[in-house]
């Protein structure tokens, strides 16, 4: 009997290693026949020693002209056409609006979207992001006349705004927090640590959408405040550049910060367990976040987060008690929350240990893999009555 096969659609190559390479290794033990279609970097040779076929997408993430999306769309259309899959999980808005289009005459199909977060449209307000924003969501409504479909959210905010006025659309939805995260991995330090220098750092892609300059900015009010009060803190930036999102900062950017004394750049981690286990206090003051798999992260290694009150981060961080939240682009708040637990360690203990225990009750890696393994099944069952 011939393996279903299931093919992921996704933007870079990259990202599907970060956030749904444990949904591909679990599929393929449970027999199914696994297909990745991306753009490559150079994980291209590692994604194919694990046994899942690659397939070249024509996509480019910061190029949304009618060419480009042309090209993309008969790009992913020779793909579904090649692969023939039993399911295909498309990963972000683009590729799932395209691998939709590109499935219309696979019926059989089944088609499961995940919406990672809405995104850059969201966070900045134009003319042009309020007609993407309207395309979105009529041909969101056009989906739900699609009987084996099925959709992924990891906060109830982008659920609400996309599935709004529509029950059929709201009845094949599924809340999922995120990707998950290994806990045996992503742990606290086995002994009560006491920390000669008080690390706060801030892990993520260099996008200002991601509150990188009020971070720095709170860091300099930090400084004024703190010149004479011996507080040995060092900031930690932590990532890598995305050139082909719109809200990459600059270079000359990460140059200009280098000024600061105790605020130290260190590129891209492989091992962020690593440098989470030596850290204090974790920062993101995000504009928008789908669920930030970074915070959950974090939140399982014990540190308490310091996040902003916007759709995303609020359900990753309960305020108060596995960290705190702040309004979005306000780094005066964010210096205030940053100064709050390093200057109160009983607070920061009891939030470590109340982060610990949300995450294992919401972020496990093998609970969430799970829940997407029902999905597929339920999928299978449905084209296979």
């Amino acid at each position: 009997m011939k393996n279903k096969v299931i093919l992921f659609t996704v933007n870079v190559d990259w990202f599907f290693l970060s956030h749904r390479l444990n949904l591909a290794t679990e599929a393929l033990k449970k027999g199914y026949e696994v297909h990745l279609a991306s753009s490559f970097t150079h994980h291209k040779s590692h994604i194919e020693s694990l046994g899942i076929h690659v397939h070249d997408l024509n996509i480019s993430r910061g190029n949304t002209s009618i060419h480009n999306v042309l090209l993309s769309l008969i790009s992913i259309f020779k793909i579904v056409r090649l692969t023939s899959p039993d399911i295909i999980h498309a990963i972000t808005l683009k590729v799932s609006i395209l691998s939709a289009i590109a499935s219309v005459f696979h019926r059989r199909t089944g088609l499961i979207i995940a919406i990672s977060g809405l995104g850059y449209m969201y966070t900045e307000k134009s003319f042009v992001n309020t007609m993407k924003k309207g395309i979105i969501y009529f041909f969101f409504q056009l989906l739900a006349t699609r009987s084996n479909l099925k959709l992924i959210f990891q906060n109830r905010f982008d659920m609400n705004e996309l599935t709004k006025s529509n029950k059929v659309l709201l009845n094949k939805a599924t809340l999922i927090h995120g990707s998950g995260v290994d806990l045996d991995k992503y742990c606290p330090q086995t002994s009560s640590e006491i920390f000669s220098c008080k690390k706060v750092v801030f892990a993520s892609r260099l996008l200002y959408t991601k509150g990188i300059e009020e971070f720095v900015t709170a860091i300099k009010i930090f400084n004024s405040h703190n010149t004479s009060q011996g507080i040995d803190v060092e900031f930690i930036i932590a990532g890598d550049f995305d050139d082909a999102n719109p809200a990459c900062i600059s270079r000359d950017s990460i140059e200009s910060w280098s000024e600061i004394e105790n605020l130290k750049y260190i590129g891209h981690q492989n091992n962020l367990d690593e440098l989470f286990l030596s850290s204090y206090i974790f920062v993101l003051p995000s504009y928008r976040e789908g669920m930030p798999q970074v915070i959950c992260q974090a939140l399982a290694s014990g540190l308490p987060s310091i996040t902003t009150n916007i759709p995303g981060c609020m359900d990753a961080v309960q305020d108060n008690k596995t960290g705190l939240l702040v309004p979005v682009r306000d780094p005066t708040a964010l210096y205030k929350a940053i100064q709050k637990l390093l200057s109160d360690d009983a607070l920061r203990q009891s939030m470590s240990l109340s982060a610990r225990a949300f995450a294992v009750q919401n972020f496990n890696v093998v609970d969430i893999t799970e829940q997407h393994m029902k999905l597929y099944s339920a999928a299978m069952f449905r084209q296979n009555p």
